[in-house]
């Protein structure tokens, strides 16, 4: 066995002030990390916040049932709509939609136990060449958002948001008054809604459902005025 041995020199330890000088970079350059990656974050997670608050106030909309909604009386004056959902929209794709007439606002199931939430709004109305009046309406379908994803509105292809448009038509004469009343979810049903309206007083009710294939069947329960 060789009597010489080869010993190992270590390089002395760096004084404590040193480590310390060391260790406190390092702190701080992790706190600037994370000030920077908040700088950044913090703004769109307080958005998706407030995006799911008023998500939560569009899908428990409720109005009386006796709100009129829309009125063929009253010209120009402003649309029925609602805070919740403008507030929700405008969040969801700035600067937000136009202001319709919202005839019913709420959170819906289909069977198979998935909820949406639904608007269902006036977007339009006119006279024909024969002189009737024709009330247009649409209504929009979003899956819901959660802490981790944000709202969905469905039926998109190619990337562009295209709305499903269900055409309902209520026909009166020129001298009829025509109302809807804010529609109403059904308690036995959460898949279903209802919304009354009248044409020259004469009540009438449309129902709607929301299926499985997340779409929203609208069926008038009388036939309207020819």
């Amino acid at each position: 066995m060789p009597d010489d041995v080869t010993q190992l020199h270590y390089a002395p330890r760096a004084p404590w002030h040193h480590r310390r000088r060391t260790r406190r970079s390092i702190l701080l350059l992790a706190l600037a990390l994370i000030i920077a990656s908040g700088y950044f974050w913090a703004p769109r997670y307080y958005n998706h916040l407030r995006l799911l608050y008023w998500q939560r106030q569009c899908a428990d909309f409720i109005e009386p049932p006796e709100t009129v909604a829309y009125d063929s009386t009253t010209g120009n004056a402003p649309p029925h709509t609602s805070a919740a959902w403008q507030n929700f929209y405008s969040l969801y794709s700035p600067p937000g939609a136009k202001p319709n007439s919202i005839l019913f606002l709420h959170r819906l199931q289909t069977a198979s136990g998935k909820s949406y939430l639904i608007t269902l709004e006036e977007i339009d109305n006119f006279e024909n060449a024969l002189g009737k009046r024709s009330v247009l309406l649409t209504y929009r379908l979003f899956a819901l958002g959660s802490i981790t994803r944000s709202p969905r509105q469905l039926r998109a292809a190619n990337d562009v948001i295209v709305i499903q448009y269900k055409y309902v038509f209520f026909n009166d004469s020129r001298q009829a008054t025509f109302r809807i009343f804010s529609g109403q979810p059904d308690r036995s049903d959460p898949s279903h809604f209802t919304i009354t309206y009248d044409v020259d007083g004469k009540s009438e009710t449309l129902d709607g459902w929301l299926t499985d294939d997340e779409t929203v069947l609208l069926q008038p329960r009388t036939p309207s005025r020819p």
